[in-house]
């Protein structure tokens, strides 16, 4: 059994916090799934200018934020932060330090986290295979069919990730 404590106040934490919002909302939401329907008139465009979507030409980048997110996300959700910034953090640094460990300890068994990071590391894998081939193939005037079905498998994947992001905590998890 596990609680989550909302901590406005632990800096790792609400850092993190805004970064999954910012990858969340602004990226997944407002570039790549409303560029997805963008990509899909211009498959169906015979005129269109074949110009690189944006959420094709700035993928790299966001990949390499999403993989670090995701590399930080388990100790990001972990109650140790509150020995070190909470009102623990008045303790000796022995008994910090052995509060920390047996909070992470307890945590870690829970592996609350755990699968979610996996699911969006393996998500993020898939987002950046499907979206290298859209790149290479944006453009050129022939393969519009396969072109579509990956533009749907990018939006899946996409998809994906940002349901992974949703069902994260909403705080430090406590055991």
């Amino acid at each position: 059994m596990a609680f989550v404590v909302r901590c406005e106040d632990v800096e790792p934490l609400s850092g993190h916090q805004a970064t999954r919002s910012w990858l969340s909302h602004d990226w997944l939401k407002h570039q790549v799934l409303h560029d997805v329907h963008a990509m899909r008139r211009a498959l169906l465009d015979t005129q269109h200018d074949h110009s690189l979507p944006d959420a094709l030409v700035a993928l790299p980048l966001w990949i390499e934020e999403v993989r670090k997110f995701a590399g930080e996300l388990i100790p990001a959700f972990s109650p140790r932060q509150l020995v070190s910034y909470g009102p623990l953090s008045g303790l000796p640094n022995e008994i910090q330090a052995l509060v920390a460990s047996a909070l992470d300890d307890a945590y870690l068994a829970l592996n609350v986290t755990q699968p979610i990071a996996q699911r969006i590391a393996e998500s993020v894998a898939a987002l950046e295979s499907v979206g290298t081939t859209l790149r290479a193939g944006w453009g050129r005037q022939t393969g519009n069919d396969l072109l579509a079905v990956q533009t749907d498998e990018f939006e899946r994947v996409a998809r994906d990730i940002h349901d992974a992001l949703a069902s994260l905590p909403e705080g430090v998890v406590v055991p």
